[in-house]
């Protein structure tokens, strides 16, 4: 049987590992399953979930989340690629049998373990038995066809349905009459004795004749309902109450539908990716192949993830840009054709900026965001400042400080051509325009982890495909980088987090206060004196200062661990909570027990934490060596003084020994920069 070799290793891993596991239902169609064509629903041991979910990560599946989730326990939905075909599989897990109305799966059948302990193979995959297969299919049938789903469904499916329609039709009644040729009645017998008593087998077969003549309505509702009431030991809610959430859910969807069909969003798909939203950048020159691959990826990530595009070259007006347009436009007729221009840059930069700013929130709610276009230092003949600077400086200065905030893709995708092969296949384009516009791309170097380089001259449209779809695969799957960097005056965190700050395309070294404005306010209210200090500081309210800090980045923290939020951002925090604990500690603003409980308290965020260190005579002479000699308070200090704030700083860092925390230990004295970034990368890994 041909199998998408992703699938293929899937299974194999699974059996490789003892996972307990079946395909428990489709399997009449299990063929395209293993083509990547339908779902994979497997079922497995709940006491394998760990060694199940570390397969996940070894195989780079990641979970989706959707609103289902938080009402249809023991259901997850798993996404991983093959990489030959380019397609996304989908990995319905299952670690128990709730069955039931769509919206609300109010029953679980007791029999997992049965099901798992008569598993058989088909295709080399572990299947559920026909006999255990064909009971939940009938019972699942026949739940789904019962009253509360007749209610809610729509007035024009209960006429027919009253008009005597087929009440099972398509592959559940294919599936139906399958398994029904293919169970052993003896078999069937015995499991449904033994193990669903209270169903047993004269009942069964009044529920399988039911679904046989497949013309009655009421008989359906009349037998669904005795079916129930004979599993109501494994039912989670009342009929009452199930009917009460089904009628919520199924309406709430309702009105959403009909809000998007008035109101078109750009967000396709319905699922969020476990590892939170990503920004996806692509530029090219005329030719190579952008605009179609940025429409392929998101066609192919929206089968599974919320998606959105918004292109970055061309973005929408906003109110202060339509302003600025149509001055332009009358200042043009007037005959002042200079200042008419920079209002259109200036245009062009607000909008480009509200554009991104509008792709950074819906990364922050998880959704993935495919940008067409994006400025880049190395690019400056599209999408960068055009305002004369030495004419204009105050507008340029504007539009440059617009075009800087653009910036924190997390995978910029470089689409390169040959100018000369673009000619050929742009030969209408102006030439001398697309050499330049080409050849930038074409000739600019790009360093940079993030930015991934494909020359489009040199690979087929699929093997651009799925080289596009790999690496932002890759990047869904890797959760943001939680970290956060201590360590005294001269350790060297300011050079290394200018190295990050341009390996990685969205880092953050501080909480930024845009993103949590109420804690900020929550904060300023709890204490003032530590918001005056903030804003007036002095060595004198320090400890106001102190304390203020810390508060709101608890806050902070707290939100995101006890509301599981999705990060959306690598942080390599420099200066932040672990610091000024540590710092509170050392100027005696708090006791050793609140810096304790407090730092264990943020374990749950940070993946680990890096003390950077030297010798005190290397950090002594480092300082007084800076040519910015404005930094830090240890620039005018005597050896003496600094050996003193060296030991201070030296004890209060060395209780984080007596916490939670993975600590990483690196004395900058003995390593490079970028051997300091490996060191950090590879504890990562």
């Amino acid at each position: 049987m041909k199998t998408l070799l992703f699938v293929e290793i899937f299974f194999q891993t699974l059996e490789k590992n003892n996972i307990r596991y079946v395909h428990w239902k489709s399997n009449l169609n299990l063929h395209n399953a293993l083509l990547g064509d339908d779902d994979l629903d497997i079922l497995v041991h709940p006491e394998d979930q760990e060694k199940l979910e570390n397969i996940f990560k070894d195989l780079d599946i990641i979970r989706g989340y959707s609103e289902k989730d938080v009402w249809q326990k023991n259901i997850y939905h798993y996404y991983g690629v093959d990489e030959e075909t380019s397609q996304i599989i989908h990995i319905h897990l299952h670690y128990a049998l709730p069955v039931g109305y769509d919206y609300n799966k109010n029953f679980t059948l007791p029999i997992t373990n049965e099901v798992l302990e008569t598993r058989e193979k088909l295709y080399n995959v572990y299947i559920s038995s026909p006999e255990y297969e064909y009971v939940i299919l009938i019972i699942r049938i026949l739940i789904k066809n019962s009253l509360t789903p007749f209610l809610l469904s729509s007035p024009k499916t209960q006429i027919k349905l009253f008009k005597g329609v087929k009440i099972v039709s398509g592959y559940t009644l294919d599936e139906f009459l399958y398994l029904k040729e293919k169970v052993n009645r003896e078999k069937l017998n015995k499991i449904l004795n033994n193990n669903l008593p209270e169903i047993g087998y004269d009942f069964f077969e009044t529920c399988e004749n039911t679904i046989i003549r497949n013309n009655s309505l009421l008989t359906f509702l009349k037998t669904a309902y005795k079916l129930k009431r004979k599993l109501k030991q494994y039912q989670d809610k009342t009929e009452l109450n199930s009917f009460l959430l089904s009628f919520y859910r199924i309406n709430k969807n309702r009105v959403l539908k009909i809000k998007n069909k008035i109101f078109p969003g750009k967000i396709k798909g319905t699922k969020l990716p476990e590892n939170g939203g990503r920004i996806f950048a692509f530029i090219g020159g005329d030719g190579a192949g952008k605009s179609t691959n940025i429409s392929k990826l998101k066609k192919n990530l929206s089968k599974t993830f919320k998606t959105a595009s918004i292109h970055i070259g061309k973005p929408p007006k906003s109110f202060a840009g339509r302003l600025l347009y149509y001055a332009s436009r009358i200042l043009n007729i007037l005959g002042l054709k200079e200042i008419a221009s920079n209002l259109m840059y200036l245009r062009l930069a607000i909008d480009r900026k509200r554009a991104f700013v509008k792709a950074e929130k819906l990364r922050k709610k998880g959704v993935v965001v495919i940008l067409d276009r994006i400025p880049t230092d190395n690019i400056t003949a599209m999408d960068s400042p055009r305002i004369n600077k030495s004419k204009y400086p105050r507008l340029a200065r504007f539009e440059r400080n617009k075009y800087k905030a653009i910036r924190g893709v997390d995978s910029l995708f470089v689409m390169k051509l040959n100018p000369e092969i673009a000619l050929k296949r742009r030969p209408e384009d102006n030439p001398d325009m697309l050499r330049i516009r080409s050849g930038q791309v074409w000739e600019n170097s790009w360093d940079f982890e993030y930015q991934i380089v494909t020359d489009t001259g040199e690979l087929n449209f699929e093997q651009v495909e799925r080289r596009i779809l790999i690496n932002a695969w890759q990047s869904l799957v890797k959760p943001y980088k939680k970290v956060e960097l201590i360590g005294i005056s001269g350790v060297g965190k300011s050079t290394l987090t200018a190295i990050l700050d341009n390996k990685f395309g969205n880092v953050k070294f501080l909480f930024s206060l845009k993103d949590y404005p109420g804690l900020a306010l929550q904060t300023a209210f709890r204490f003032p004196k530590g918001l005056y200090s903030i804003l007036r500081p002095n060595r004198s309210n320090l400890k106001s200062r102190l304390k203020y800090r810390i508060y709101y980045q608890q806050l902070i923290l707290n939100k995101i661990i006890s509301r599981n939020q999705f990060t959306h951002s690598n942080y390599f925090l420099d200066q932040s909570i672990i610091f000024h604990l540590a710092l509170g500690l050392k100027e005696g603003c708090i006791t050793k027990e609140y810096f304790l409980k407090n730092i264990n308290k943020t374990v749950p965020f940070f993946d680990f934490v890096v003390y950077l260190y030297a010798p005190k005579e290397v950090l002594f002479k480092r300082v007084k060596n800076r040519e910015n000699q404005g930094i830090g308070r240890a620039k005018d200090m005597t050896y003496e003084k600094f050996e003193v704030f060296y030991e201070e700083y030296e004890k209060a860092f060395a209780v984080l020994e007596e916490t939670d925390l993975k600590l990483l230990k690196i004395d900058t004295s003995e390593y490079s920069p970028e051997e300091i970034l490996d060191i950090i990368e590879n504890h990562i890994e």
